[in-house]
């Protein structure tokens, strides 16, 4: 074969060959997406679960603990008790809530991974004009 002939097939074969590898591209692409999605699913049901006894058990010792305190409490005190325990209480949820939301925010964003294989897809297509 020499340099100046068309390789065997031609138009079509090179087209059935974009087809294929195009194909292959996308299949790869999709099953990247698709692990990604399934590491998110058992990460996030992982959270909510731990989140969930989390928040109960700690619900349940804070009951037992403002319990204990206001029947420690002299009669006179009780009030001041659970001004103090109800201001705590709501120090600590905005103490929680800010540092949730910073968690939330510094996390990457989903599908990281499958969007920046994409981008280096699209960059190199484009620069072999």
């Amino acid at each position: 074969m020499a340099l100046n002939e068309p390789p065997a097939g031609g138009v079509f074969e090179s087209l059935r060959r974009l087809g294929v590898n195009s194909l292959a591209l996308v299949r790869n692409r999709v099953e990247l997406f698709s692990v990604e999605l399934q590491i998110k699913e058992v990460r996030l049901i992982k959270l909510l679960v731990l989140a969930a006894v989390g928040v109960l058990l700690a619900n349940m010792a804070v009951l037992m603990g403002t319990a204990v305190i206001i029947v420690l409490a002299d009669g006179k005190a009780r009030v001041p008790v659970l001004v103090g325990l109800f201001l705590f209480y709501a120090l600590a949820a905005t103490v929680v809530f800010f540092a949730l939301r910073c968690h939330l925010r510094s996390t990457t964003p989903p599908f990281n991974e499958t969007l920046s294989e994409v981008k280096k897809d699209c960059e190199w297509l484009t620069s072999r004009k």
